[in-house]
This record gives C-alpha cells, structure tokens and sequence, in this order.
C-alpha cells in the first residue's frame, strides 16, 4: 500500500509541527526563567533567614564588695566548662560589666 499526500497537506502538517514546537519552546522557556527567578528569590532571601539562627548572648553583672559598694577595675574571667573556652572583661567605672558571647 502506497501512501499519497499532496503538497498542501504537508505544507499544513508541517506548519502544524511548527508551532506546536514552537509553543513547547517558549512554555520550557517561560518555565526555566520562572525557576531562575525563584532560585534567585531564594538565595536573596536565604541569608536574612539564616541570621535568625546564630547563637549569640551576653553576660551582665555588678561586682561589689562585701558591704555592697561597687568594685571599679575588678578583672571577671568566664569560663565555658564544656569546651574551657575563657572569656575576659574588666568592670567599669560603676562596677558593671558585660561579657558578649
């Protein structure tokens, strides 16, 4: 059995194919740009999310004296007792001090 097409129809058939390609390609086009722009939101936004989580704190104190007068130059040390990790500071001149961890 011979198959017969003329020209119009594979003219039509081929502009058919066409534009169904074409329209496949800029869907996936659309779609890829969509995913850039999402992938680009979400790096922009990742490290406003990420700085939430940061383990940060402080130390507050008053050093006095046994009468209760403040104490002015007094050396404090913390001290971590997990890890012996030393921290430093010197009271103020009204006795305070703190201590940022």
């Amino acid at each position: 059995m011979l198959l017969s097409v003329n020209f119009k129809e594979a003219v039509h058939v081929k502009n058919f194919l066409s534009t169904l390609v074409l329209q496949a390609s800029r869907k996936t086009a659309l779609r890829g740009l969509s995913l850039a722009v999402l992938g680009v939101l979400a790096l922009l936004l990742l490290p406003c999310r990420m700085t939430a989580q940061l383990d940060t704190g402080g130390i507050t104190g008053t050093v006095t004296d046994p009468t209760g007068a403040v104490v002015v130059g007094a050396r404090i040390t913390l001290t971590a007792d997990a890890t012996n990790v030393k921290l430093n500071t010197v009271s103020t001149s009204t006795g305070t001090y703190v201590s940022m961890i």
